[in-house]
């Protein structure tokens, strides 16, 4: 930081960007912005992954900035990577629903459907999983309420649990960003059918479509 000031470079430590939803509110805090339009992150890491780039990337959209730069302090020389995007705003709130799959098989499922719309209007795609996943959670009255553990059975065998997150306890909500439609809703099928829940209500997230679907038996 201080070789970039005595550069004659603007520098901001600590910069906090909020995300907000109604009452729901989160903050993060970026490492370094330079001269008011690069995202800086620092890490100690030997190599970089995708929680990184992903991380750098999710601030950069919140914060509404286009170039960003991980940088390593751990190597024996610094070790950085530019990470970039050309998506604005309202480019991230340009996106398609795929619903063939859904059903509103109860009011908690309705009240999923239309909340899910309504964030990433407001929101946008593309941002981090997790996030979206906390607004829910936060909605539906905290970790608490909204999380729990359900037994995996295969016949009469108990195999033991898995933490999931519901919406009652006949039905789940799950949130992902995979690629194969197909094969992943093969796999949350295999799942609901060795669990004592009714369905699973899936949303996926990939790029400005999303896909919602009802896993059931």
């Amino acid at each position: 930081m201080s070789r970039c000031l005595e550069a004659g470079l603007e520098v901001e430590a600590e910069v906090p960007v909020q995300v907000e939803y109604h009452n729901f509110s989160k903050k993060y805090f970026i490492d370094l912005i330079i001269n008011h339009r690069i995202i800086y992150e620092l890490k100690t890491v030997v190599s970089f992954n995708s929680m990184h780039r992903c991380q750098t990337m999710n601030y950069l959209f919140l914060a509404g900035y286009q170039y960003g730069k991980l940088v390593s302090m751990r190597p024996y020389s610094v070790k950085s990577e530019f990470i970039t995007t050309s998506l604005t705003h309202q480019d991230r709130k340009r996106f398609k629903v795929d619903q063939d799959g859904w059903k509103d098989i109860d009011q908690d499922s309705i009240w999923l459907w239309e909340f899910i719309i309504s964030l990433i209007s407001d929101w946008g795609m593309f941002l981090n999983i997790p996030l979206y996943r906390e607004a829910i959670t936060f909605f539906q009255g905290g970790e608490q309420v909204f999380a729990a553990e359900v037994e995996i059975i295969n016949k009469v065998t108990l195999l033991g649990t898995q933490r999931v997150n519901l919406l009652n306890p006949e039905v789940a909500v799950h949130l992902s960003a995979v690629n194969s439609i197909r094969s992943y809703s093969d796999h949350l099928q295999r799942f609901l059918e060795n669990t004592s829940l009714k369905a699973i209500q899936w949303i996926n997230f990939k790029g400005q479509q999303l896909t919602m679907k009802t896993i059931q038996p």
